[in-house]
């Protein structure tokens, strides 16, 4: 039987765990931010996107590749957790900001003031 397309088991838990930190080991080196889509192209996915629907299609299956979803979704939280703290990078700041929002659901705070006069007179009919 022919598998579908995107529905392949592409490593096992220990061949996805290597893969992984060889993305991170080779972006390190290279001076590079962690990415998603970069994680995802290492893996041998066409996307970030194609990573996701892996993901979302391996834990709604609740198959033996939750052990590799497990280790994906560690991997996105090291990539955001470099994000966090290249903020603090003057540098950096602009682009982890947007990848955070983008990527990861983050917000700015927002404040809203209300400095409006309100006059209230009251009568006695």
């Amino acid at each position: 039987m022919a598998k579908r397309r995107g529905q392949s088991n592409r490593y096992g838990a220990d061949e996805m765990r290597e893969k992984v930190e060889e993305y991170f080991a080779e972006t390190e080196a290279a001076g590079r931010m962690p990415s998603v889509g970069g994680l995802a192209l290492h893996l041998g996915f066409n996307s970030r996107t194609a990573l996701q629907r892996y993901i979302d299609g391996s834990a709604a299956d609740k198959t033996p590749l939750i052990d590799c979803v497990d280790i994906i979704t560690r991997a996105r939280s090291r990539i955001e957790e470099a994000n966090i703290q290249a903020l603090y990078d003057r540098d950096k700041t602009r682009g982890a900001q947007f990848v955070l929002q983008n990527g990861f659901g983050y917000t700015e705070k927002q404040e809203i003031r209300h400095d409006a006069v309100i006059n209230v007179q009251i009568t006695d009919e």
